[in-house]
């Protein structure tokens, strides 16, 4: 599919309007690029574009033209701690972030591949009084610098900061971040694109799943973390399963790649 990004711009002194198109098309193995500014629209290019039957799509962005071959994106996301890294209790000091020595290869897979590498964590203890958002920031970076000495890199993070009943406002509320609630999940589909229901959630907690199964998602748990205890004695009251149990990160991110 192609989309045709245009953009209007009005003199304010004239008021002569300014249309810019930028079409790309593509024709069997070759393309080429027509481009034309003025205030006439190049209709010989809408012509040819219609006649081709694509989806031309204009809207402005930023007031600037680019042009796109958009699809939708799928994406592996991932829980931070007891997934990515090491389950150590709230996370109130940099040096407790320790990234497990898996993690950056799991990472890098998934970079060398066509999904996304998105985390998506609840901090709770920020509502709950025992850090600042400021540090789960410094934790993040932290966690993206052990990771990119691995090779790896991850294409976004989203962290949920409040808790409905802890705390005090604005952190303590009923928000939709937190998961299982969808938030962070419907945010990161904005951003980047992805399509949920082809893209897959990996945590040590079956909450991830039943957070992935409301989306239309695969859920994948991993024995890290509370992973093994959740599996070992909470299955039975479990209303999801999981769409496969992973000894960790690294053998849920083959198992979805080959999957």
């Amino acid at each position: 599919m192609i989309r045709v990004l245009c953009s209007d711009r009005k003199d304010k002194e004239t008021g002569t309007v300014t249309e810019t198109y930028h079409c790309i098309s593509v024709l069997f193995p070759s393309f080429f690029l027509l481009s034309k500014h003025g205030t006439q629209a190049p209709q010989a290019h809408r012509t040819l574009l219609y006649s081709l039957n694509l989806n031309l799509r204009c809207f402005a962005l930023h007031g600037t033209c680019y042009n796109t071959l958009m699809e939708k994106k799928r994406a592996i996301f991932m829980d931070r701690d007891g997934t990515l890294s090491h389950e150590v209790g709230y996370i109130n000091d940099l040096s407790r972030m320790r990234p497990y020595a898996f993690s950056a290869e799991a990472v890098q897979l998934i970079n060398r591949s066509i999904w996304l590498a998105i985390v998506v964590t609840n901090q709770a203890g920020v509502a709950r009084g025992y850090f600042t958002e400021e540090l789960v920031k410094e934790v993040h970076q932290r966690m993206e610098s052990i990771l990119a000495t691995g090779g790896a890199k991850l294409d976004d993070i989203f962290y949920c900061p409040h808790h409905p009943t802890a705390g005090e406002p604005p952190y303590r509320r009923d928000c939709e971040c937190r998961k299982p609630k969808p938030g962070m999940l419907l945010k990161a589909a904005e951003k980047h694109n992805i399509d949920l229901s082809r893209s897959v959630m990996v945590g040590d907690k079956i909450s991830d799943v039943e957070m992935a199964k409301a989306n239309g998602m695969a859920g994948v748990l991993v024995l890290t973390g509370y992973g093994r205890g959740e599996l070992t004695y909470q299955s039975d009251n479990w209303q999801v399963q999981p769409d496969h149990v992973a000894e960790n990160i690294l053998e849920a991110v083959k198992w979805i790649l080959k999957n």
